[in-house]
């Protein structure tokens, strides 16, 4: 457990609260627990359900917490699928061909393995152009490097993302609080930004080639 506070709040409160509530709990030196093995195999999956719309899930595993690449891929899902109007997906899913109204993709890393996927709703005449689409920007994100001018780009965009959520107290809180309890430090941020700045095109494209290959895939579709 980690006990984080964000806020006008001094040590010395903050410690003599913390003692009053849990200063009573016996310690615990409990060894971690053996992650077990396993493997990744693609599927894909429909479901009929009673839905106005099609839904649609494509996803592949990705870095874990601890992987040096999880850097380049919050990068590059950031290019794909993020929280820009600008996002690739956003652009050709919906601006472009108006598919879908919601349409993003996201990376989750986890202790022993991470989770990248793609979302979005569409008329069901509109389902499997909309998959082509999505399955033709991440092969020109695998086949074509990222020029100096669009890395730059992306880079600035997703540092001020960063800087935007530690003016959110809540999100702060929950940032250095996980930092704490999975690296044991925090990092500032200006040091994130620098791991940011130091991505280079060629790993994003290794990454790319990696985690956005189309026969590793799986796929889950509600209908």
């Amino acid at each position: 457990m980690v006990f984080c506070s964000v806020g006008n709040i001094s040590d010395e409160k903050i410690l003599k609260l913390f003692k009053r509530y849990f200063s009573e709990i016996p310690i615990r030196n409990i060894l971690p627990k053996k992650l077990k093995s396993w493997s990744y195999e693609p599927s894909s999956v429909t479901k009929k359900m009673n839905t106005f719309q099609n839904h649609c899930i494509i996803g592949n595993v990705a870095y874990d917490l601890k992987d040096k690449r999880r850097m380049g891929m919050f990068l590059l899902n950031n290019i794909l699928g993020g929280q820009g109007l600008n996002s690739r997906l956003n652009l050709s899913l919906r601006e472009k061909n108006g598919f879908a109204y919601n349409v993003e993709s996201s990376y989750n890393p986890y202790c022993d393995t991470g989770v990248f996927s793609i979302y979005f709703g569409t008329d069901s005449h509109n389902l499997d152009k909309s998959i082509k689409i999505a399955e033709s920007e991440l092969i020109k994100l695998r086949s074509v490097k990222l020029g100096t001018i669009q890395l730059s780009k992306a880079k600035n965009q997703i540092k001020g993302y960063l800087a935007r959520g530690y003016e959110n107290h809540e999100s702060l809180m929950l940032s250095l609080g996980k930092s704490l309890l999975v690296f044991n430090k925090i990092d500032s941020i200006e040091e994130v930004c620098e791991k940011i700045d130091n991505v280079t095109s060629s790993e994003i494209l290794e990454t790319a080639n990696e985690v956005f290959d189309i026969s590793k895939l799986s796929t889950l579709i509600y209908k």
